[in-house]
């Protein structure tokens, strides 16, 4: 019992510091979660997502491009890249409501730039816009993080 109190404590922590309020709505629209993580390009949009590594129970809330998400989650689940595979991926993210994952495998944290979730500089300009209430994309060849929607 111990455990899963610090952990719920670790997390609040880390969502608290994040400005996300755990009794409070999600910055991030549903609606835009989900388009975030069905759509398939090569200009992700950003999620902000909790983190959490079920090894050390560290936990860290910001903003990654969905596709290092999903990719995460192949890597954790060992899915294959076909269209079961991406649609199990799919609905395992969109199974967490509270956009919360915890990820065991070295793989799948890296995947979701783990060591970087405080200190990326695209990740905190995402984070930004989400919380202006806009989506965020990460722009095509460039690296820019854009706000607002593809065309």
């Amino acid at each position: 019992m111990k455990k899963k109190l610090r952990l719920s404590a670790a997390i609040v922590a880390t969502l608290t510091s994040c400005g996300i309020d755990p009794n409070g709505p999600h910055p991030q629209a549903w609606e835009r979660f989900e388009t975030a993580i069905r759509h398939r390009s090569t200009a992700p949009y950003f999620v902000l997502i909790t983190v959490v590594d079920g090894r050390s129970e560290a936990a860290k809330s910001n903003c990654v491009p969905a596709t290092f998400l999903l990719g995460a989650i192949h890597r954790e689940l060992g899915l294959d890249y076909d269209d079961n595979g991406i649609r199990k991926g799919e609905e395992f993210a969109l199974s967490a409501k509270d956009r919360r994952f915890v990820f065991t495998k070295p793989e799948a944290l890296s995947n979701v730039r783990f060591a970087k979730l405080d200190g990326d500089e695209q990740s905190r300009e995402a984070c930004k816009i989400i919380r202006n209430g806009e989506p965020a994309f990460l722009a095509d060849r460039s690296g820019r993080v854009v706000a607002g929607r593809h065309e």
